[in-house]
């Protein structure tokens, strides 16, 4: 089912007042925006386990056994066992016994690791078939943790009230958090269930404490959905026991006929993804006087998320087809982090793929023949690696539009 197009104003960024007599951030603008919402939309499941009812509805009384692999660090089992089995309370009061049990012999489902010297921030499984998910890790824990604790001082007060302490949580209990989580979202796979990326958009369906309706979601980590959400219990309840769903949700898979939806991003949260960025930016850009005092590994990941940050920012504008007021407004925020950058901060905020994404706003804003040119030239000068010339012809361009 196809559906229905919501139209929201989106409260998009901070800006500076016209008269210049406030700071960036205190003063908002808007841009109209589009959620496209599934009313009861539960999309079909292409590939449905026939391990619990037969084509009558009766029961078959057959568990799905899963094995985690030895090359699995013993730390992290009872974390993935926990993932994997938090379906089971979705199915047992149907089918009367634990869907998802732990077997040595003859598994249906096999969970490996893999383990990466090198250092980094992410963790993510792949379950491809005959029914195997790979979970792929870092030895090092803290790049990971590092950016985990920096979406906690982000973005905590932005979530519902969570049931996590999350003042006084380890990084052991972070990463073990993750990994229950990302093996929740691979059984949902092991389901039939897609993706739905929209879930974070979902605010009515959040499930407690949680920013998101859904476990199929790429959420943003630690406030992810790591059991299934309202969303995922419809869609079980729907097409493995034919139950009508009795509340809407949002849904967005990855395979969308739509194309394109500015809502469904990755790793965010809400119903307004150009302030999420925006917030996201005055943080990073709040932490990088730390930069210096962080290890190699740190400062790799902090560059990187700073950089798609960035780059999100740019896009997301760009794709929002702004009026040449919006553009400006954007300016007017990302011209303050311009002007007080080093040439570090200039190379990330400037490079070529961010720069592409920020002519494009400017083209999408009609502002002419001219500004093309002119950051034609900025671009020039980029090149000839003088960032802080360039930031400088930026910000005394946006000055000269705005009058």
């Amino acid at each position: 089912m196809r559906g229905s197009r919501l139209l929201i104003l989106l409260a998009s960024l901070g800006t500076c007042c016209g008269d210049g007599s406030e700071n960036a951030g205190e003063c908002q603008t808007t841009v109209p925006g589009e959620i496209s919402a599934g009313h009861y939309i539960l999309p079909e499941i292409p590939s449905k386990q026939e391990f619990c009812m037969d084509s009558k509805g009766i029961p078959i009384g057959t568990p799905y056994t899963y094995h985690i692999a030895g090359n699995v660090p013993d730390e992290y089992h009872p974390a993935i066992a926990a993932g994997v089995e938090s379906w089971n309370a979705v199915f047992f009061e149907k089918i009367g016994f634990d869907l998802f049990q732990p077997a040595d012999d003859n598994p249906n489902w096999i969970v490996e690791g893999t383990i990466i010297d090198e250092p980094g921030d992410r963790m993510m499984g792949i379950t491809q078939p005959p029914e195997h998910t790979m979970i792929i890790m870092h030895r090092d824990i803290s790049p990971l943790a590092n950016r985990l604790r920096r979406n906690i001082r982000y973005f905590a007060s932005l979530v519902p009230q969570s049931q996590v302490d999350f003042d006084h949580i380890s990084d052991q209990a972070l990463i073990e958090m993750t990994i229950q989580g990302v093996m929740a979202h691979e059984a949902g796979h092991i389901l039939g269930l897609s993706h739905n990326f929209l879930a974070s958009a979902d605010v009515d369906n959040y499930g407690d404490g949680v920013a998101s309706s859904s476990v199929m979601d790429y959420g943003l980590s630690p406030f992810f959905a790591i059991t299934p959400g309202p969303y995922d219990q419809a869609t079980v309840n729907h097409h493995y026991f034919v139950l009508a769903a009795d509340q809407e949700f949002l849904y967005w898979g990855a395979e969308s006929e739509d194309g394109f939806n500015l809502f469904a991003n990755l790793h965010d949260i809400g119903q307004d993804p150009l302030e999420f960025q925006r917030h996201k930016l005055k943080g990073l850009f709040a932490d990088y006087g730390t930069y210096f005092a962080m290890t190699e590994s740190l400062q790799s990941s902090y560059l990187e998320e700073l950089t798609s940050a960035v780059f999100m920012f740019w896009k997301l504008v760009s794709d929002a087809n702004p009026s040449r007021e919006y553009a400006l407004a954007a300016w007017a925020v990302f011209g303050d982090y311009l002007i007080n950058a080093d040439d570090l901060l200039l190379s990330v905020m400037l490079s070529g793929e961010i720069f592409d994404e920020v002519r494009q706003s400017f083209e999408f804003a009609n502002v002419g023949a001219d500004i093309a040119n002119n950051l034609d030239a900025i671009r020039q000068t980029l090149e000839q690696r003088q960032c802080g010339n360039a930031s400088k012809a930026l910000v005394y361009l946006v000055s000269e539009l705005r009058k």
